[in-house]
């Protein structure tokens, strides 16, 4: 990708150890993580369907076209079916459920490796409106309906989760995230250093202010966004933690899929973790930091040992 917006990397890191860390809240502590996961389950998903459309803001509109979304399936597809199986089987495995062909053939569409499902169907949607505008000649130059169409699409989106095989697989708020990050995409470049400075305080307020009154379920994610992105475009400044971030952004997915489908997925409900935890004697923060750098640190480490099969690391991560 030529002039590569690195805090966008940075950004994408913040959110990607978000999610991590909200994991490792509800494997170690009782009662689901208590009030700290609920309040990063308010944002993490928002947050990070954000930074996804912010990434996709880079190839649409201009590549809006049917190569693109064979290009989008045939990269995404076979990543989500891979890592959604091995979730399903480790699950399976560790739990020792029941396996049966209903089971295994609604992981097509309900396995729990769902963000990338999520983001797949939501790309491939705006794709189809943007390949439709180009063959309607009248249409094909106003630019502008390549961004209205999107939001409007949010219609269609709802209709979606009221039918049965489509509703474990799409999600209105979070498709209105994916369009917030794709228009924010487009023009974040001419936001000027002071204005960005403004925007982190507010996020950074909004979001204290708003854990402190408990009144975070709903209006939290606007301000995490205008928080993170913020400190991202500030960490740029910072060469060593800039580099730490961006690198770890830069592997959202592969972090995403093996700590998902192998590190946590699997062993949540067999309260593995949560077992360690309490014959460990460790103070909860101190237990919550240690198991999300372990995880972090595994998951980058078969990252870079799956790397080194090109062929493979581009079935496993669809590079």
């Amino acid at each position: 990708m030529k002039n590569r917006d690195r805090s966008l990397d940075i950004f994408k890191g913040f959110a990607i150890l978000i999610v991590v860390v909200g994991h490792a809240l509800q494997a170690l502590l009782p009662i689901e993580g208590g009030y700290s996961l609920l309040v990063i389950r308010s944002f993490q998903m928002e947050l990070f369907m954000f930074t996804s459309g912010m990434a996709f803001s880079y190839t649409y509109p201009e590549k809006a076209n049917g190569c693109s979304m064979k290009k989008l399936v045939v990269k995404l597809l076979p990543v989500y079916l891979i890592w959604g199986y091995v979730l399903f089987f480790l699950t399976v495995w560790a739990s020792g459920s029941e396996l049966n062909l209903f089971r295994t053939v609604s992981v097509l569409y309900n396995s729990g490796f769902w963000y990338l499902r999520y983001l797949l169907l939501y790309e491939i949607f705006i794709l189809c409106l943007g390949v439709t505008l180009r063959h309607i000649s009248v249409l094909a130059e106003k630019k502008v309906l390549y961004y209205i169409l999107p939001l409007l699409g949010i219609s269609v989106i709802w209709m979606g989760t009221h039918v049965p095989i489509l509703k474990e697989s799409i999600s209105s708020p979070l498709y209105i995230y994916l369009v917030l990050g794709l228009y924010f995409g487009k023009i974040k470049d001419k936001i000027g250093e002071k204005p960005r400075i403004v925007i982190t305080g507010i996020g950074v307020v909004g979001m204290i202010a708003l854990i402190a009154l408990h009144r975070f379920a709903m209006l939290i994610p606007p301000f995490a966004i205008m928080a993170f992105w913020g400190l991202a475009t500030q960490t740029v400044k910072l060469p060593k933690p800039a580099s730490i971030f961006s690198y770890i952004g830069l592997r959202t997915l592969q972090i995403y899929a093996i700590h998902v489908c192998v590190l946590h997925g699997p062993w949540i409900e067999t309260g593995w973790y949560r077992l360690i935890y309490e014959k460990s004697g460790m103070p909860s923060i101190l237990a919550v930091v240690l198991l999300s750098v372990l995880w972090i640190a595994i998951c980058l480490l078969a990252e870079w040992i799956i790397s080194k099969n090109k062929r493979v690391s581009c079935i496993l991560f669809g590079r």
